[in-house]
């Protein structure tokens, strides 16, 4: 990478006498000129045209993501573990995101958030429950059981925690409903989403 320095002063010519073999603008100066332009403009970095690269280039070595689905997630059977899909990526610095999948890629401290809403109502008595999956083992859950009245659900998950590179972070979903329940991706209250970033 250099910055261009001008080879030749062409405003001191501009005072030289008349018949100055100095005060003549030869071709080889200018050539001189654009090749030390080129050369500069050459080795420098272009702007970056994702706010992935944007990302890369301001905070070297950052780690983060943020996904939504995209579309309803239908037919999540009764009284099974779902792994959650979020397929559409906002952003992915780092490229750590795949398959509705986090794999760290390095040990730290990370934190991740996610939002999980059914489009189905959830009869009074029932319950659905959210939860991070690290490496297969859960790490946090929240449970909203239904009481009074019948109504759809939103559950809302933060962790922060060590995760040691490789491991994974996935988010799942489980009812007890009976019968299939549609998660929504957009609601009235909030959009599904599962994010997180390296903290340290």
């Amino acid at each position: 990478m250099s910055d261009y320095t001008p080879a030749t002063n062409f405003t001191t010519k501009d005072g030289l006498a008349s018949g100055d073999p100095e005060k003549t603008i030869l071709g080889a100066d200018v050539d001189a000129e654009f090749t030390a332009i080129q050369t500069a403009v050459a080795s420098k970095l272009d702007n970056p045209s994702t706010d992935a690269l944007k990302a890369a280039i301001a905070l070297p070595g950052v780690v983060g993501f943020h996904a939504t689905p995209s579309g309803d997630q239908a037919s999540v059977a009764t009284g099974t573990n779902t792994k959650v899909l979020f397929a559409t990526e906002t952003y992915d610095f780092g490229a750590d995101f795949a398959s509705s999948t986090f794999t760290a890629p390095d040990t730290g401290i990370y934190i991740f958030t996610a939002c999980v809403q059914t489009l189905t109502i959830i009869s009074d008595g029932l319950s659905c429950q959210a939860w991070f999956l690290r490496n297969g083992t859960t790490e946090l859950s929240a449970v909203r059981e239904t009481t009074g009245v019948a109504n759809t659900v939103i559950l809302n998950l933060t962790w922060i925690g060590r995760l040691t590179a490789g491991q994974t972070m996935d988010v799942y979903f489980r009812h007890n409903l009976g019968s299939d329940v549609t998660l929504d991706s957009v609601g009235t209250f909030g959009q599904m989403s599962f994010s997180g970033a390296r903290l340290s």
